[in-house]
């Protein structure tokens, strides 16, 4: 992988590290101050929140990305591709905003349990449609691959978000978080418009209603895939929290979230690789350099992220306690259930994202739909027979089995199998998670482990290159 390469997507990583910090910043702030169920409230905005945003964007994070790339060989207009994928958002705001007026007393209950909260679902709306039209903008130059111009708009937007995220978070609590979202997007949409010298402007905004009927018929393909995709995981999650939500608690869901998003921190070293990765693969077109390509990125993610999840099972107390409060600490197992989830979610994850990549959409549907069906049912049934603890473990099995499934969806794909090298690791990963899992030692003697292990199991001298062309 080349310098340039690694460059970008380490300055990517960084970007999601500081945007996490945020959410450690909001998070900790309404665990102190405001309490568990404010926390549980903030999950269920959230999660919420995350599949509207898939909805009023309508699987423009593959279909912009994937026209664009095939504009060249279609021989279409690079300014028509953006303008129809436009227009699709925009129709889909409208929509959205339409039905949710409708639906909104319904729907505030439903995920709040309380019509008290209808607010959070306007200013849901508003969020969404700065979101929306921010995500045009960055995926226009995504698309473009001018990533250094991307990495400054998003770099702007999180900088003023950390800086207004402490007050509005202890005045206004969950409300402060939501407006401290719109500053985010704000940012990023405003610098994008005002200093990106974009491909498409306000000059070419005629071409939103003049349609080419072969780009209308690719985009609308992919989107509606993806689109399916993401009402597969996000309406999936968004399900499971509101169940845990009507069968527990408000606090209990706030336990779950507070885990559910410790957990989801070793997902920034995952996105920040997305980033390069999916426009790159999209665009490739010789199976020996995609095996290459594929076997090359999955190496470099696996040598970052186990050492990166070790750590946050051996420190799993004291982040309980730093990132919400000693009250949480009590969740201390069932963060480590769901950190040893992540190494098969994230293979998943890895895989799955090649299936769209490569326009496998039909298998692609088929595996998200399975995986939804597979964690809706079990966390369910395992909630019902063992309660709290049934809910976690039933994201591992989900993660354990999706594996699985997505090996024997893609085992007659000659590039999709795993090489060898590939393999080797991937087995060191999860025998050095299993055992951290298991183990109950003092932090000392845990971190020893876990330094031993890496050094059985990791090439630390490949290790060492890695990291170092990353600070180079």
């Amino acid at each position: 992988m080349s310098d340039s390469r690694i460059r970008t997507i380490l300055n990517f990583i960084i970007l999601n590290i500081f945007r996490n910090l945020l959410g450690i910043l909001r998070s900790k702030i309404i665990a102190v101050f405001h309490g568990v169920s404010q926390i549980g409230l903030l999950g269920q905005f959230l999660t919420f929140n995350n599949l509207q945003s898939r909805v009023v964007t309508f699987g423009i994070t593959a279909s912009l990305i994937n026209s664009y790339n095939y504009a060249k060989i279609k021989n279409w207009s690079k300014d028509e591709v953006i303008a129809f994928n436009i227009f699709v958002v925009l129709a889909a705001n409208l929509i959205n905003t339409i039905l949710i007026g409708v639906f909104i007393s319904a729907l505030t209950v439903l995920i709040y349990g309380s019509l008290e909260f209808k607010l959070f679902i306007w200013l849901g709306l508003l969020l969404n449609y700065i979101y929306s039209f921010s995500s045009v903008l960055e995926l226009s130059v995504q698309a473009e691959q001018k990533f250094n111009l991307l990495w400054k708009a998003r770099g702007w937007g999180i900088l003023v978000a950390l800086i207004t995220v402490v007050p509005l978070t202890y005045y206004f609590s969950v409300l402060g978080i939501i407006f401290n979202l719109i500053i985010l997007y704000c940012i990023s949409f405003l610098f994008l418009l005002t200093r990106g010298k974009l491909r498409f402007n306000i000059k070419k905004a005629k071409l939103l209603f003049k349609f080419n009927k072969d780009i209308a018929s690719y985009v609308l393909k992919v989107a509606a895939t993806d689109i399916v995709r993401s009402l597969f995981v996000l309406g999936s999650l968004f399900l499971v929290r509101v169940f845990i939500l009507h069968y527990f608690d408000l606090v209990t869901s706030g336990y779950f979230q507070a885990i559910v998003s410790i957990s989801n921190y070793s997902n920034i070293l995952a996105e920040g690789f997305i980033v390069y990765y999916f426009p790159t693969i999209s665009s490739i077109k010789n199976n020996d350099r995609l095996r290459q390509e594929m076997a090359v990125n999955l190496e470099i993610l696996l040598y970052i992220i186990v050492p990166f999840i070790g750590l946050l099972m051996v420190f799993s107390r004291p982040v309980l306690n730093i990132l919400f409060s000693s009250e949480f600490i009590l969740l201390q197992n069932y963060l480590e259930v769901l950190l040893s989830a992540k190494i098969f979610y994230l293979l998943y994850y890895f895989y799955s994202i090649n299936f769209l990549a490569r326009n496998f959409l039909k298998k692609f549907i088929i595996l998200e739909g399975l995986r939804s069906v597979l964690l809706i049912g079990l966390v369910m049934l395992l909630s019902k027979l063992f309660a709290f603890p049934g809910a976690v473990y039933a994201v591992l099995l989900t993660d354990i089995l999706s594996v699985f499934l997505i090996f024997v969806l893609s085992h007659k794909l000659e590039y999709f199998k795993i090489a060898g090298s590939n393999l080797k690791l991937l087995v060191s990963a999860f025998i050095l998670i299993l055992i951290l899992f298991l183990i109950d030692l003092p932090i000392v003697l845990e971190m020893a482990v876990l330094l031993v292990l890496f050094v059985l199991f990791f090439d630390v001298k490949k290790y060492k290159q890695v990291i170092s062309r990353f600070v180079k």
